[in-house]
């Protein structure tokens, strides 16, 4: 899968991710941008490749309202055939994902649920690594969100087998 991590500092967001890409047990490299502007979105995916990419901007205009994301999102993986359905029928995306709007940080998860993130958020398989590190560097002084967010991404890389380098950390 990978390692997403957002952070929020002031009126920041940060959005950073590693490279690596995996299928089936086997690593896969290859250029993977995982992070990138839309608009005035900051848009972070992780899991299926696609469903990620079909969110660049030229593939789709976002809309002006966070509240409208999900199913602006739900109506492009669909037309894009990108979407996956339960054995219950219901629509999902094989991707999470990390969207900063206007110095707020939001996740969006496969079943399109919107949750706010207030301080620090990660998805993927190296999430559970760079929890640890961003709760640490969250007590300590002296990290600002690159700092926190490249320590964080290295633990993930280095205990998830399906997180590499190089990294991309962006601002917002």
């Amino acid at each position: 899968m990978s390692c997403l991590i957002g952070v929020v500092d002031k009126k920041n967001v940060y959005i950073g991710s590693e490279s690596r890409a995996s299928a089936d047990g086997s690593i896969s490299y290859f250029k993977c941008e995982k992070v990138f502007r839309n608009d005035k979105y900051l848009i972070g995916f992780c899991g299926n490749v696609r469903s990620g990419q079909v969110l660049m901007p030229a593939y789709f205009k976002p809309p002006k309202s966070i509240m409208e994301f999900p199913d602006a999102m739900r109506e492009q993986l669909t037309e894009r055939g990108s979407m996956s359905k339960t054995e219950n029928g219901i629509d999902i995306t094989e991707s999470n994902y990390l969207i900063g709007v206007g110095g707020r940080l939001y996740t969006i998860l496969m079943d399109f649920q919107m949750h706010e993130v207030e301080d620090y958020y990660s998805i993927g398989s190296g999430s559970y690594y760079a929890y640890g590190s961003l709760l640490t560097t969250a007590e300590l002084e002296g990290f600002n969100p690159i700092d926190r967010i490249t320590l964080a991404l290295n633990a993930a890389c280095k205990y998830d087998g399906a997180s590499g380098p190089p990294y991309t950390i962006m601002k917002l």
